[in-house]
């Protein structure tokens, strides 16, 4: 059985904070705010030199659940640019390493808000994105039931811990006050994790574009970034055969918004997709689970040593002997061997055949998933390749006969529970140890989500979406199996 071990930190994690609350605090030395006339879109096309000057799409409140969107004022056309913005206009990590991009965001923001740049963008912004590594309590994230995400939510909060380190401590040895405030920090974090786009490897927050809700495969418009040329590689090799124009004005990079083939109805929403992440990631870097998302995904094995152990432990509840005897990985030289061998059996073509593709075990093989609609098939290979070999290794190894309570009849009918294994039942049976590794039933679950509220509610959807799944595997192994 799959027992989680979870974690709870004596520390307690913040509450959301008012977004008016953190720009107070934030600005309290700066000059007092000034209201602006002008909305976000006109503030962007006014004074941040963002296009077209004939705007087709406003900026209105969708609900509770959606916040405020995007929606078309006039009949867009297929693939026409809606919003064009300098990335001038943007925050970036530019500069920043892939470790600490958001505290570098956050810190930006912060410092704007603080030096009184009460913008119209800064109006616009969220009262807050309720991601569970900021906000939600160490009882309420255990609510997942899922180590996988548990631990992921962990190692997210290490990063607020260290923006907070960094941007809250008690000055820079000048007798100057902490900057910014844990909540404050909290905030700037949870801005920055839920509206950044990542663009050749650095992310990108646009004002505006920002205002765009997922809607999956349903999306009706896209984003891309141009960049100015004349900052690309190559750009130097080529002034030195034809040197640009003395008087020409560099193009600024920008960051479109672009209606979809289908183009966009008057009234209808400007939508686009996050990405094909499974809830995990909406949930935790974007605050909410997207309805019926196809993405989805449950990790059945981590990788292929996951696999090994899975299939020994099968082996010996089914035979009687010693898993460890078994055991082809127990130790470092057994282990490369039989990766040699295992690498062999999934390399593509096979090593006999001409222009076999080598493959790479320890990268290639893993996070293997069952989602709603299939199976990875990586899962299938990497289940079938173990499987063969773990029963040529144990018949040569001669296990079976140094069992001492193993007589003739014995070994044969452990030999035979070997050679009837196969891939459908090893799966099934895998699914059956994961949903046992759950705390609560899915019938448990999905009666209290009826009455749930706040985040429990979401803790529930989120491990009903990974339950069905397991389900739904497990009814199509079983029959395969037969």
């Amino acid at each position: 059985m799959l027992t989680l071990k979870i974690h709870i930190t004596p520390k307690g994690w913040i509450k959301p904070p008012s977004r008016a609350r953190c720009i107070a605090q934030a600005s309290s030395n700066a000059a007092s705010p000034v209201t602006h006339p002008l909305s976000l879109l006109q503030w962007l096309v006014t004074t941040q030199g963002a296009s077209p000057l004939d705007l087709k799409v406003e900026r209105t409140f969708r609900g509770e659940d959606l916040g405020y969107g995007l929606i078309a004022t006039q009949e867009i056309n297929p693939e026409d640019t809606i919003l064009s913005v300098p990335l001038s206009s943007a925050l970036t990590s530019e500069g920043a390493s892939e470790t600490e991009w958001s505290i570098h965001m956050a810190e930006n923001i912060l410092r704007v808000i603080k030096h009184g740049e009460n913008t119209p963008w800064l109006d616009s912004l969220p009262k807050n994105i309720n991601l569970p590594w900021l906000y939600w309590s160490s009882e309420e994230v255990a609510e997942f039931q899922e180590l996988d995400t548990i631990n992921e939510a962990y190692n997210l909060r290490t990063v607020f811990d260290t923006a907070v380190q960094r941007l809250c401590s008690g000055g820079n040895g000048n007798g100057n006050t902490a900057q910014y405030r844990p909540a404050e920090v909290a905030y700037a974090l949870s801005l920055v994790h839920s509206r950044s786009f990542l663009s050749s490897g650095v992310h990108v927050w646009v004002p505006g574009v920002d205002l765009c809700n997922h809607n999956g495969e349903k999306a009706n418009a896209t984003v891309r970034c141009i960049h100015n040329p004349d900052v690309c590689q190559g750009s130097a090799a080529t002034e030195e055969i034809a040197p640009p124009q003395m008087n020409s004005t560099p193009r600024p990079s920008i960051f479109e918004l672009v209606a979809g083939e289908q183009g966009i109805q008057k009234g209808e929403e400007v939508t686009i997709s996050y990405g094909k992440w499974p809830n995990d990631v909406f949930l935790l870097l974007f605050g909410f689970i997207p309805k019926g998302n196809e993405y989805d995904g449950l990790v059945l094995f981590q990788n292929l040593d996951e696999i090994v152990e899975f299939i020994a432990g099968v082996i010996a509840q089914g035979t009687g002997v010693e898993a460890e005897s078994i055991d082809p990985i127990k130790d470092t030289d057994s282990r490369k061997q039989w990766y040699t061998e295992l690498s062999k059996e999934l390399s593509a073509g096979g090593e006999e055949e001409e222009g076999a593709v080598s493959v790479d075990i320890e990268n290639d093989y893993t996070r293997m998933v069952l989602t709603p609609s299939g199976i990875d098939y990586r899962l299938l290979e990497g289940v079938g390749a173990c499987l063969k070999l773990f029963v040529a290794s144990t018949l040569a190894s001669g296990a079976f006969h140094d069992v001492e309570s193993c007589d003739a009849h014995k070994i044969e009918k452990n030999e035979e529970f070997l050679q009837a294994l196969n891939v459908p039942i090893l799966i099934a049976t895998r699914c059956q140890q994961v949903l046992a590794g759950f705390s609560t039933s899915l019938e448990d679950d999905e009666k209290a989500v009826e009455t749930a509220r706040g985040n429990y509610k979401t803790a529930l959807e989120y491990r009903i979406g990974k339950k069905r799944i397991l389900h739904s595997a497990l009814a199509h192994f079983i029959l395969q199996a037969q």
